[in-house]
């Protein structure tokens, strides 16, 4: 009101006598406060975002053209608000009206603080993802833009009770004691949430890798905000809550990179030639097509087994999800090989002695 008052002081010295009549005077301010806002979108549209289009920097355009008209509507309701103080009245409606006035004025501002936060969040997040080469802005950033406009939604409607002079000191201690119990009832939930975080913040999974956890072998279909599905080999989908998961020591195979071992066991006939055996399976694995020459494919002779020379064949392929396709491919090459060797693979053998207890 001292600002108002001053200004009529103003004016009325420079002889505008007729702001003297309150309502032409609360006229006034509504006029003037309308072409104020005409003006801040005059301005935006020809001077700032002209100059912020110009940087390289797309944050500073989302938040001009996201928030100039809001920010026009806060000034009209400013002016609404200072022109329903010059008309003076003192009524329980006109108390209302300044009450509905400035809940309008908080939930504008409110969206605007909303608009730069989800900006900001969009901005950074995916200038990180970007550098860390992961899936941040399609797995994380949804989760902050509902936190952030809870955030937000909630501080805009404990300063909105405060306006209606609802004591909030009181309502927060019950929130307090509220939120415990919720805290209480809601923890697993929470601490999947926190789970799927951790998880994708540390890139331990990303959606596409191949995992094993347990028992369980399959590819990362989604990271949500309470579970990681996982689709096995057999199309089984398997949900596994996030704060299991992140306690959990599982193995994932697209880690440091995609690139598998497959390790062969095979056993050819006592007698057999170990350095013939060698050649022969070597040549096999080398030349199919797709195999990895570094790090280089190797066949050792590991152990004298019960029925036969015990083998190990092992070689490396691009891609984990390959790895079956080329271990059929392999082995079936190697017993091919080893036949047209004239290398015998034996069957399990057992010695039965016979003892005739008359003679």
């Amino acid at each position: 009101m001292v600002l108002v008052e001053g200004l009529r002081q103003w004016l009325v010295g420079h002889g505008l006598t007729f702001v003297e009549n309150n309502y032409i005077y609360a006229l006034l301010f509504i006029i003037l406060f309308t072409m104020l806002s005409k003006l801040v979108v005059f301005l935006t549209e020809r001077i700032v975002l002209q100059f912020t289009r110009r940087t390289k920097n797309k944050l500073d355009d989302y938040i001009v053209e996201h928030t100039h008209k809001p920010l026009t509507w806060i000034l009209i309701f400013i002016g609404i608000r200072l022109a329903i103080e010059v008309i003076g009245l003192v009524d329980r409606l006109v108390e209302i009206i300044y009450h509905i006035n400035d809940t309008i004025i908080i939930l504008i501002a409110a969206y605007i603080v909303m608009v730069v936060i989800d900006g900001m969040i969009d901005f950074w997040g995916k200038l990180w993802a970007k550098r860390t080469k992961s899936h941040l802005d399609d797995e994380l950033l949804p989760l902050f833009h509902k936190f952030s406009k809870a955030a937000v939604w909630v501080i805009a409607f404990i300063i909105i009770l405060a306006e209606w002079g609802v004591q909030i000191g009181p309502a927060l201690a019950g929130l307090g004691i509220a939120g415990i119990a919720i805290g209480f009832a809601v923890k697993d939930s929470l601490g999947n949430i926190f789970g799927g975080i951790s998880l994708i913040l540390d890139r331990t999974i990303q959606v596409g890798d191949i995992v094993k956890v347990g028992n369980d072998v399959g590819k990362i279909h989604d990271i949500g905000l309470r579970a990681t599905k996982i689709l096995t080999f057999d199309h089984e989908m398997l949900i596994y809550p996030n704060g299991v998961l992140a306690n959990t020591a599982f193995i994932n195979w697209a880690q440091p990179d995609t690139t598998a071992r497959v390790t062969i066991m095979f056993g050819v006939a006592y007698g057999s030639d170990v350095e013939k055996v060698k050649k022969t399976v070597m040549k096999a694995i080398t030349s199919t097509k797709g195999v990895m020459k570094e790090p280089a494919p190797k066949v050792s002779f590991r152990d004298l087994g019960d029925s036969a020379l015990l083998f190990k064949a092992f070689f490396w392929v691009e891609h984990i999800s390959e790895r079956y396709n080329y271990k059929d491919t392999v082995l079936t090459k190697i017993y091919n090989d080893l036949n047209k060797a004239k290398i015998i693979i034996p069957f399990p053998q057992r010695d039965v002695h016979i003892y005739d207890a008359k003679r």
